[in-house]
Parts: structure tokens; C-alpha cells; sequence
């Protein structure tokens, strides 16, 4: 549900005029009577997935026509120094009122120690770990409507590659 309701403020945030769902046979979900609303959408929990689904297989040369990022636990991204993914949100959350809890969640394969992230030119905060995940508290003004960028540096002296798998922001109003 709340990925979903990310997935459609980015659709309007792009200008879409209307959200349409393929494959969606619950009549009785509350999905229907929110996606077609931003207002009711930014009212409540939301994820923002740096990518949904990632690249696919397709069995064409495909690759030169993605402009998203593609990251997935299928298709990670490895890194031993410096890494950057963009992913984007729907909405101004620094204009919401009250301040919604906002969490940026990394899915992480051998997590570089040290390592310093920082997301749109700002430094943050170490991460809590949780198994797989590594959380990071966010505060409304760290993050942009549109696009945003997650900048990692790690240690010079990372013996195996780090690869990320996943990376979203939840939004609880």
C-alpha cells in the first residue's frame, strides 16, 4: 500500500492527470479511493523506492534507453570508494504540517566501516543497523520534491566491495 501511494504522488509530481492500475482486481481496496488524490496521499504512509522494479530482462539491447536508476537485490550496485544513486519524491515533504517521521532505509551487502553518506550535499547521521538494513533518520528539510541524490564515500581501505541493494525513504505522517 504505502509503496504504491509513493509510486502515484511521483506519477502526479510529474504531471500525470490520472493514475491507472494494471492487474488490480481488489474492488474493496482502499487504494481506489486514494491514489486519485495527492492531498489524501501525503495524508498518509508512503514509501519511495529508488527503483520499483529495476531494469527487467528484456531480450533486446536495452540498457542505452534506461534513464532510471535500476537498483534491486537482483541487480545491486558494488562499490569499494565513492557511489552515488538519485530516487525521487513525489512531494515537498518540508512543507508538510506536522513534520512527518521520515526514515531512509539502505539494504546492504558488506557495509564499508567507516563510511559517510550524505544525501543531497548534506552529512547524515550514523545509521542504526538492522539486520540486512542500515536506517537513517531524516529530517523533512534533508529532502527535495523531485529528484534527490545519496552520495557514499567508503573507507579507502575496504578490503571487499559493499553492494547495496535496495534503498527507500518511508514517509509516516
Amino acid at each position: 500500500m504505502e509503496t504504491y501511494r509513493g509510486r502515484a504522488l511521483n506519477a502526479w509530481n510529474a504531471g500525470a492527470d490520472g493514475i491507472y492500475m494494471f492487474n488490480f482486481f481488489d474492488p474493496l481496496s482502499r487504494l481506489w479511493r486514494e491514489l486519485g488524490d495527492p492531498t489524501v496521499l501525503r495524508m498518509r504512509s508512503r514509501n519511495y523506492f529508488a527503483s520499483v522494479l529495476g531494469a527487467g530482462s528484456m531480450p533486446v539491447p536495452h540498457q542505452k534507453l534506461i534513464h532510471v536508476p535500476t537498483l534491486n537485490p537482483a541487480a545491486p550496485i558494488s562499490t569499494t570508494g565513492k557511489e552515488q544513486i538519485e530516487f525521487l519524491i513525489g512531494e515537498d515533504v518540508a512543507e508538510s504540517k506536522p513534520k512527518p517521521g521520515i526514515t531512509l532505509h539502505l539494504r546492504v551487502k558488506n557495509p564499508a566501516v567507516p563510511m559517510r553518506m550524505s544525501l543531497n550535499g548534506t552529512e547524515l547521521p550514523k545509521a542504526n543497523a538492522n539486520a540486512d538494513w542500515l536506517d537513517v533518520p531524516l529530517q523533512a528539510s534533508m529532502l527535495r520534491g523531485g529528484t534527490n541524490s545519496l552520495a557514499f564515500d567508503a573507507a579507502a581501505s575496504l578490503k571487499k566491495p559493499m553492494s547495496l541493494l535496495d534503498l527507500y525513504v518511508s514517509i509516516l505522517p
